[in-house]
């Protein structure tokens, strides 16, 4: 499917795990490299302005999209 100008990109091969192109495989093989990045992140004073939400699974995320608790 053609993206943008001459990028085109292919739907299944994104799902292969076992692709170099594979988007899922991505997704899953750095996960944890910018999971340890964003919890230091968080403890940097750099960016105490930011106001960090944690959310560990689909009810906590629904609770915090019906409104605001900060």
């Amino acid at each position: 499917e053609l993206l943008w100008r001459t990028n085109t990109q292919s739907f299944w091969p994104m799902f292969k795990l076992w692709s170099g192109d594979s988007l899922l495989g991505y997704c899953i093989s750095r996960h944890g490299r910018y999971q340890e990045w964003l919890e230091g992140a968080a403890r940097d004073p750099r960016f105490a302005h930011i106001h960090w939400v944690r959310l560990a699974g689909a009810k906590q995320a629904r609770r915090w999209l019906e409104g605001p608790t900060w």
